[in-house]
């Protein structure tokens, strides 16, 4: 963890040690400790005390985040007032704050992620320290297309949690703190089976799947946002502004041609949802409705069942995804 120098400085370290002794990987927390750190030594806070005036300064809203973000910086910040209370120490603990919804993220057609993954697969980095990356990224981002991992479920992925001879993928500590198996298709695992041994070449019994620039770390979320905008510039479709997909994107992509899949086949589609359900790590069939948002990505024979089924589409459940 980076240096921290503020007075509540200790009980940040101590809170990761304790989370990260129990699997966590709490990096984005890291992250979050050592802005908080630098907020309270810049703006006279370091007196020591986790106290409602910190809390309320930490707390307001910047021009330049949406409340989403806001609420997840004040989420570390509760967390710690709890550790410090757990340790008999005087802590304010700040007040939960509704996310709002999320807006529908935008679903690229067959084309664009065709465009897409070809400027991923060609891309070379300048730095020739950093050629293992040419190899990450096209996996990487597959992985997400592939089998609808969430941002974080993807660079968190340990070696270890890889299941050569079944496929599976053991998630860990996902949203909600559940962990879960997910199992990736045949032509998927012999794609991880050659980019695990051209990793070997580069970093011999790596911990993580996908190590970051710290081969002792994984990626972190806003660097791949960062990266995946970087290559969605470079295709021919980013010209229009309005229509500009993320990482999660690719989730719901998942979710939609699957969907589509099963309704061209005429399988079972209510039948077989909760089962896409447990894949995806939802805790009910109501939450993987919400991807019933994309009507205009979803082919006619799923809109067939939607009009033939002997009840109304579940109501759409509006959720914050990571």
């Amino acid at each position: 963890m980076r240096a921290l120098t503020s007075q509540l400085a200790p009980y940040m370290r101590g809170l990761i040690q304790e989370k990260q002794t129990s699997g966590f990987s709490y990096v984005a927390h890291e992250y979050y400790f050592k802005q908080f750190d630098t907020f309270i030594m810049e703006n006279g806070f370091d007196t020591g005390v986790l106290d409602r005036d910190l809390v309320a300064a930490w707390s307001n809203q910047r021009s330049t985040e949406g409340g989403n973000h806001r609420n997840s910086r004040v989420s570390k910040v509760r967390l710690l007032a709890k550790y410090m209370l757990s340790l008999g120490i005087d802590a304010y603990i700040p007040k939960k704050i509704a996310s709002t919804a999320c807006p529908v993220p935008y679903l690229p057609t067959a084309e664009e992620r065709k465009a897409f993954f070809h400027v991923v697969d060609s891309w070379q980095p300048r730095n020739v320290l950093a050629q293992r990356f040419s190899c990450e990224y096209p996996v990487l981002f597959r992985l997400y297309y592939c089998c609808g991992l969430r941002l974080s479920e993807a660079i968190q992925l340990k070696r270890k949690d890889v299941n050569w001879e079944t496929g599976r993928m053991y998630i860990r500590h996902s949203k909600g703190d559940k962990d879960r198996n997910v199992y990736a298709a045949a032509d998927v695992l012999s794609l991880l089976r050659r980019y695990d041994e051209k990793m070997h070449t580069f970093i011999p019994h790596r911990v993580w799947f996908f190590p970051g620039r710290n081969v002792h770390r994984p990626f972190h979320k806003t660097s791949i946002d960062k990266k995946f905008q970087e290559f969605w510039s470079l295709t021919p479709y980013a010209v229009e502004k309005s229509k500009r997909p993320t990482v999660n994107s690719f989730r719901h992509c998942f979710v939609v041609d699957k969907i589509n899949e099963w309704a061209a086949q005429k399988q079972d589609v209510e039948n077989l949802m909760p089962y896409l359900s447990k894949y995806l790590g939802h805790s009910g069939v109501s939450q993987t409705y919400y991807y019933y948002h994309q009507f205009d990505a979803f082919t006619p024979a799923v809109r067939n069942y939607i009009e033939q089924c002997n009840s109304a589409v579940p109501e759409v459940f509006i959720h914050e995804e990571e």
